[in-house]
């Protein structure tokens, strides 16, 4: 309520107790690699606060929560549920393999989509005349929309980290956050406005060219799945969760 009657979204508040030591410089020199085509004037930018400044990620050379979330060393010592857990699921109550993703919210993407490539989902090999390609049975891209969706605009101030749940006939990507009254979860299908939950998280990932800023994502994913001749994925709105199913 108070951060609605601000008009700031979370991100944008103070991590009081963050300084420049729980940056990860790291990941920014990466971020500048990402940024090059949106943003060119920040690969010869040397002085991270600088660049920190340039995605209104400070304040009063005070850090944002959403610096922290981007490129935090550890975000999780301050908001332990900024977490994602993946498992794979023999049935709903019986659980094979559980792996827990931490760090900053582009090493959780990176890292997600590696074991989820590696060690959860099986490829098939396709051959174009002598090429021969590996085709994860879930389409790749779809997945990578997913995730991010689910990274930048999930409710920070809920407890519950972001689940992927990997069945025998499907995959179910589940992050605490209602959607916006602005966007309907049956117009998700369709032409929507593009209303993120946490601004500056989606703008960074913008920047970066992880996402556009048109609405057009989760089109973007019932077209992936449509491509590779899978089912159409649902979108479910429930109890303050979102969830994104993918059908085999």
């Amino acid at each position: 309520f108070l951060v609605e009657k601000s008009g700031k979204t979370w991100d944008e508040f103070i991590e009081e107790k963050a300084g420049f030591n729980d940056i990860n410089l790291k990941t920014i020199e990466e971020f500048k690699k990402y940024a090059v085509d949106r943003i060119p004037s920040v690969v010869a930018e040397k002085d991270y606060q600088t660049i920190l400044k340039k995605l209104n990620l400070l304040e009063d050379k005070k850090i944002k929560k959403a610096a922290i979330l981007l490129f935090g060393k550890n975000p999780q010592k301050f908001h332990p549920g900024a977490y994602l857990k993946i498992g794979k699921f023999l049935t709903e109550t019986e659980i094979q393999t559980t792996d827990m993703v931490e760090g900053n919210l582009f090493q959780q993407l990176e890292n997600t989509l590696e074991i989820l490539r590696t060690k959860y989902l099986v490829s098939n090999i396709k051959y174009e005349g002598i090429h021969r390609r590996d085709i994860l049975e879930y389409p790749y891209e779809a997945l990578r929309e997913a995730i991010i969706n689910a990274l930048i605009h999930r409710n920070y101030l809920g407890t519950s980290a972001i689940q992927i749940r990997v069945y025998s006939d499907r995959l179910m990507i589940m992050n605490e956050g209602k959607l916006p009254p602005e966007v309907p979860v049956e117009k998700l299908k369709t032409e929507h406005l593009s209303k993120p939950r946490n601004s500056l998280l989606a703008k960074s990932f913008y920047l970066a060219g992880f996402i556009e800023s048109w609405g057009r994502g989760t089109i973007k994913i019932v077209e992936n799945c449509l491509q590779q001749g899978l089912p159409e994925p649902d979108f479910i709105e429930e109890y303050g969760v979102m969830k994104v199913v993918f059908y085999k």
